[in-house]
């Protein structure tokens, strides 16, 4: 089968970005099941160490560090799984010539690339949600502060 209608020079890039792109997926796989195992170490000690003590310094249990570290690799499967079958398909449509396979290695690329512009858009307006909420709470903080009291 004949190669794509690329240039030398662009197949030898698309054959780098290939291996880049899947050793970078490959490393936040490895990440992700960190991320899991810590999770699920951090909320089991967690919950034995308040259920021990009888009471917890913190004002939630474990299991919440548990489901929010599981909710963060869940959040960040997506993009690393487009990311990898790019790479995936890329390589085979590098090796067999198909324009079909480049078109999905080139589809997956594009779904990590909107992944990841949709989480951040998303972190912005958290953010920004967050420093509105920071500001509107210290605002209302001195309207309700105490002349009598003391804070030094």
């Amino acid at each position: 089968m004949e190669k794509p209608n690329l240039s030398d020079s662009a197949i030898f890039y698309l054959a780098e970005i290939r291996k880049w792109a899947k050793f970078i997926a490959i490393i936040s796989f490895i990440g992700m099941g960190m991320l899991v195992i810590s999770g699920l170490v951090m909320g089991l000690v967690f919950d034995s160490l308040t259920s021990a003590a009888g009471q917890s310094a913190m004002p939630f249990s474990g299991s919440v560090f548990m489901v929010i570290y599981l909710a963060m690799a869940v959040i960040y499967f997506f993009p690393v799984y487009f990311l990898f079958r790019f790479s995936v398909d890329m390589g085979n449509a590098l090796a067999s010539g198909s324009e079909e396979v480049m078109t999905s290695a080139f589809g997956y690329l594009k779904s990590h690339y909107r992944y990841i512009g949709i989480l951040i858009i998303v972190s912005m307006a958290f953010g920004i949600l967050a420093m509105i909420g920071a500001a509107l709470a210290g605002i209302f903080g001195l309207f309700n502060a105490h002349p009598e009291s003391t804070y030094f």
